[in-house]
């Protein structure tokens, strides 16, 4: 099995880039496919800081900084999960507008990083 269908996501829709798609963002009718190039987090709800849905470029916008990143340090979340991390776990935009960590001391755990990504699959941000 390749990338252009590599199985389902927990609302038990196909995902892949050959997989036809409108953005999740409410209200948006984008055309796009569930590749991880529109992935919330840049993979299919497989790291700690998405929430699973499929976005186009206007509404997949924020780079968010972080070792929870599934290619590395960097990844684009949608505004919902941009707004989570800010108001929610204390990331602040840096210098270059990245969204990044609080400071050391202030980091969350893994648990506590677990739980972000669990509240944001559980507030339904991808259409099902």
């Amino acid at each position: 099995m390749g990338w252009a269908h590599c199985g389902q996501d927990s609302k038990g829709r196909d995902r892949g880039y050959a997989i036809e798609a409108t953005c999740d963002h409410p209200g948006c009718t984008a055309e796009i496919d569930r590749g991880i190039s529109f992935a919330c987090g840049q993979m299919h709800g497989e790291n700690g800081v998405d929430c699973e849905g499929y976005f186009c470029e206007q509404h997949l916008w924020n780079w968010v900084i972080t070792d929870q990143c599934h290619h590395g340090e960097r990844c684009r979340v949608c505004d919902e999960c941009a707004r989570f991390l800010r108001e929610e776990c204390g990331f602040v935009e840096n210098e270059e507008g990245y969204l990044v960590e609080p400071v050391p001391e202030e980091s969350l755990s893994n648990e506590q990083l677990d739980a972000v990504a669990e509240h944001l699959r559980a507030t339904g941000q991808a259409k099902g």
